[in-house]
């Protein structure tokens, strides 16, 4: 999703940390999401260049995987 209104709620549910990446103590533009699955998947930890998408692909990931087929 591209909305916080659709979104927002997922990561409250959730609960997904999101922060800025940082290395070194330095931001570069990016932000990092880490999602949970409680299936006893293992843990998702994505990137993105907002907080949003950052955590939208680490919901899909800790819930799908790290790769999707399509039809």
């Amino acid at each position: 999703t591209t909305s916080w209104l659709i979104g927002g709620p997922i990561i409250e549910r959730e609960k997904i940390m999101i922060q800025p990446r940082l290395v070194s103590g330095n931001w570069f533009g990016e932000w990092r999401a880490v999602g949970l699955s409680w299936e006893g998947r293992k843990h998702a930890d994505c990137l993105g260049s907002t907080p949003l998408i950052a955590a939208m692909r680490a919901y899909v990931a800790s819930k799908l995987g790290d790769t999707v087929e399509l039809p």
